[in-house]
């Protein structure tokens, strides 16, 4: 085994846009609603733990699906920007209890669909799998539900699946009895979901429990070779290790075993800490891309510090030379680390890395006192763009959480976000492109998004007539012992295009005029915020100014 230095990033500082005041927390939140994935039966779908996604190309255009698991596990797929949108139930449900699905599409724009599961008939676990097809309108069972884990090997958990760019290779790792295994199949080819088993952990950790693998394949266009990255944890005892190991496919696909020839100690805890649920991602298909460059991300909370981190650790081998790591704690900024912070998931998308994971917030308050589904980008080497956070979530009433990204094979280079809404009863899910343009600025303030009707309004902040056509009023209510500072609008881009006569007001109802013409420029028609800042606190609301 290979130890690697850990080298500690330290993150970039910068301004924020919409600053209240220096000190204040800042977080984009989503300029777009997001969109519903519904129950197949038209159910409201209720307790989801996992969720899985994936993003990419069909008949030249965008392709997403998205699983869930809950009281009736699903599937769902959106072609051509909701064209053609359904949904399926994961027909492994009508041999037993399914729960923690994962979801991939081949990258060859064919349509096809794997999907992995955890499937219990009543005497334990098993790794199982189906492979469907999109033809444009319809989505067909083409192989399974199959087992694909050891039968009789004891039970199974924490499945997950990717396919690589070039060869229509797919991986299924798994553990099973304190094991980490991959199931190698070529899922184009006539044997479907038949395939190989192989051991991932074994010699190379021998004697101690194996958990919670991840897989990542990268499709090396200078040699031809399929490299593929799994993750996991092992606890000896006295630590827990995450761990990077990387094979090559045929290895996976025709022999037993490891020979462990590239493994890395990313990152360990002693066992009194909490190191779990590590993602890994392998960069965005180009031909200058090194083949072992991946990014991994996992939830650490240690017992020296109790501090609930996420943790990314890229290993970039033009940035931090081969098997270096640099590590960076993505939820260090303004607090979140005294709050909960779970479900990690990492995607590339072009150069960038996006890492979102849910947040709660009860105990802090920093946002709305609930679950919220929390991004930061990286770029390809690991250093942060930005010291402030992003929300994907739009509506940041109830919980939202288990949260899936996906982009490195999506052809507007937008990351698709899904997630489970326990409020709505809906799997949600939005893209983005990479570059953030459809989250914007935000505060840390409770936001609720306007109500149907000719007024928009939060917390004593209202504009009326809505949309705006040409003139407005805008009335703000100033609490006891608060003086405003600003009174200003901002289009979705995060610039300033207004600033109202409001500051230095005190206690009480204010209100002024908005002219669209006013300044000597008028205001296209489309959506802003207006917010409204005082030495205390902060509102926003979102308007609609029309033609």
């Amino acid at each position: 085994m290979k130890n690697v230095k850990l080298l500690t990033l330290s993150l970039l500082t910068g301004g924020f846009l919409f600053a209240a005041n220096p000190t204040q927390a800042q977080f984009q939140w989503a300029a777009n609603p997001d969109n519903i994935m519904a129950d197949p039966g038209g159910n409201q779908i209720y307790k989801v733990e996992n969720t899985g996604n994936d993003v990419g190309e069909y008949n030249g255009k965008e392709f997403k699906i998205m699983a869930w698991d809950g009281l009736k596990p699903s599937f769902g797929w959106d072609w051509a920007n909701g064209s053609v949108v359904g949904s399926e139930y994961i027909k492994g449900t009508s041999l037993g209890t399914v729960r923690d699905p994962d979801i991939v599409m081949d990258a060859h724009w064919f349509g096809r669909i794997i999907i992995t599961y955890e499937l219990d008939q009543g005497s334990g676990p098993e790794i199982w799998a189906e492979l469907w097809e999109f033809d444009g309108s319809n989505m067909n069972l083409i192989n399974g539900p199959q087992q694909v884990d050891i039968p009789g090997n004891g039970p199974s958990s924490n499945p997950n699946i990717d396919t690589d760019f070039k060869n229509k290779f797919g991986i299924i790792t798994f553990e099973q009895n304190n094991e980490i295994y991959a199931h190698g199949f070529e899922f184009y080819g006539s044997g479907g979901l038949n395939g190989n088993i192989f051991k991932v952990s074994g010699s190379c950790v021998s004697g101690v429990k194996s958990s919670q693998p991840d897989v990542a394949l990268y499709f090396d266009w200078n040699t031809g070779q399929t490299v593929v990255s799994f993750t996991y944890v092992y606890d000896d005892g006295s630590n827990k290790v995450l761990l990077l190991q990387q094979e090559d496919y045929y290895d996976v696909l025709n022999n037993g075993s490891s020979n462990c020839n590239i493994v890395y100690k990313v990152d360990y805890v002693n066992s009194g800490s909490v190191l779990e649920t590590p993602r890994i991602a392998a960069p965005h298909q180009n031909i200058s891309s090194d083949p072992y460059d991946v990014q991994i991300v996992a939830h650490r909370i240690d017992n020296s510090n109790w501090l609930d981190q996420i943790v990314a650790y890229s290993m970039n081998a033009g940035a931090h030379g081969p098997g270096n790591f640099y590590t960076t704690v993505v939820n260090d900024q303004h607090s979140l680390e005294k709050c909960p912070n779970l479900y990690p998931a990492v995607a590339f998308v072009d150069k960038t890395v996006v890492v979102a994971w849910a947040y709660e917030d009860s105990n802090c308050g920093i946002i709305n006192k609930d679950y919220e589904i929390v991004v930061r980008q990286l770029d390809y080497t690991g250093i942060p763009y930005y010291t402030d956070y992003s929300i994907a979530n739009f509506d940041l009433n109830g919980n939202q959480y288990a949260p899936s990204v996906a982009g490195r094979h999506d052809m507007n280079n937008e990351t698709l976000y899904s997630f489970y809404d326990d409020k709505q009863e809906y799997i949600l899910y939005k893209s983005s492109h990479h570059s953030n343009q459809n989250l914007r600025k935000g505060n840390t303030k409770p936001f609720t998004p306007a109500t149907a009707g000719n007024t928009a309004s939060k917390a004593g902040l209202n504009v009326y007539p809505m949309p705006v056509q040409n003139q407005a009023t805008l009335q703000f209510t100033v609490a006891e012992g608060e003086t405003v500072h600003a009174l200003e609008l901002y289009n979705l881009t995060g610039q300033k295009v207004r600033t109202f006569a409001a500051s230095g007001k005190k206690a009480g109802v204010h209100s002024v005029e908005f002219n669209k013409k006013a300044a000597g420029s008028e205001l296209a028609s489309g959506v802003y915020l207006l917010r409204l800042t005082t030495n205390k606190s902060s509102q926003a609301i979102r308007v609609a100014v029309g033609n």
